[in-house]
């Protein structure tokens, strides 16, 4: 929400409806997972999409590193 390099509000939502576009999710009905988190349905086959959005700036490194693992570790390794 503070990032001064692709700024909010549209900037990250935007971005995430293209990622569930082209992983073929039905973009305009995400639903709510987490604190901050959407995921969206129906997508292709072993895939996922989740936008997340933070308070953090773009410069700092988000402190989100057991979320981000987490995620990775649930979705496998890249096909």
């Amino acid at each position: 929400r503070n990032d001064t390099r692709f700024p909010p509000p549209s900037y990250g939502p935007d971005a995430a409806r293209w990622w569930a576009t082209c992983n073929r999710c039905v973009p305009q009905a995400p639903r709510p997972v987490d604190a901050g988190c959407v995921e969206y349905a129906g997508c292709a086959a072993g895939t996922r999409t989740r936008y997340c959005e933070v308070d953090d700036a773009h410069e700092q490194w988000p402190p989100h590193n057991a979320l981000l693992l987490a995620f990775f570790r649930a979705t496998g390794p890249p096909r």
